[in-house]
């Protein structure tokens, strides 16, 4: 099976009221994210190191169609004033935290799920996957075959 790697759109950053745990002076555990936007393109896949999340219309095709490997947890949605200033009062669907559960390289002999993170905290997900997140807006999302 194949693997792609995906760098999704970087629409926003972490929000003041998110919390973590750090281990080593980085960031081991996301306790609670809040996803400020700064912008949107529309994507429904966004990221902001080292976050993911999606719309929850994608979560649902994500679950329905059985794909392995993730969790999600709510988030907060906040907006930058420079949001309103460029979107005005845009409609942004709401969206949820994609957790990715294990690390490609830890089981690259053995692959089983459909996402993975690599060792730089990348999305890695298989074809499958990709298929299903690709019947929704990824315009500004890189896709790369992984390997």
């Amino acid at each position: 099976m194949k693997y792609y790697l995906l760098q999704p759109e970087v629409a926003g950053g972490i929000g003041d009221g998110s919390k973590f745990v750090y281990e080593d002076g980085k960031i081991k555990e996301v306790l609670f994210l809040e996803y400020n936007f700064m912008g949107w393109q529309g994507d429904e896949l966004l990221t902001t190191t080292p976050c993911f999340i999606v719309t929850e219309c994608l979560q649902k095709d994500i679950l329905s169609n059985g794909l392995t490997g993730v969790t999600f947890k709510n988030i907060a949605m906040t907006f930058s004033d420079e949001f309103y200033e460029i979107y005005g009062e845009l409609e942004v669907p709401k969206f949820v935290q994609l957790i990715c559960k294990d690390f490609y390289e830890r089981n690259a002999e053995h692959l089983q799920n459909d996402f993975y993170l690599n060792q730089y905290d990348d999305m890695i997900v298989s074809e499958k996957a990709l298929g299903v997140l690709k019947q929704h807006k990824l315009d500004m999302c890189d896709v790369e075959e992984y390997s």
